[in-house]
């Protein structure tokens, strides 16, 4: 995406909100972003609409996203973890209930 508004003469700067709606424009919204800081500090007003607490990741407008990517594979790797760890299998010590007996068929 820079690349393409770069090459159309469009300045460019990228960023992520990794809050929940009820947060945006509140010092708990996180808001990394990444591009020129000279296009950052041209749009300096409307960012602090909705920062909170933002951080510059550099000039590589595609660190803000890799940076997403990052924490949501942490998020869902820990959510997932404790399915993860359930045995698949009943433990040795649990109970076990009595053998069904079979008919025969004489």
């Amino acid at each position: 995406m820079a690349g393409w508004a770069t090459a159309h003469g469009i300045r460019y700067l990228d960023g992520a909100i990794l809050a929940p709606t009820q947060v945006v424009g509140t010092a708990a919204a996180t808001v990394p972003y990444s591009g020129a800081h000279e296009v950052h500090e041209a749009v300096r007003n409307t960012m602090a609409a909705v920062r909170g607490t933002g951080r510059c990741l550099g000039a590589d407008p595609g660190r803000a996203a890799a940076y997403e990517v990052a924490l949501l594979d942490l998020f869902t790797t820990s959510a997932a973890s404790p399915v993860g760890r359930a045995p698949a299998t009943t433990p040795a010590s649990a109970p076990r209930s009595p053998p069904r007996r079979r008919r025969s068929p004489i």
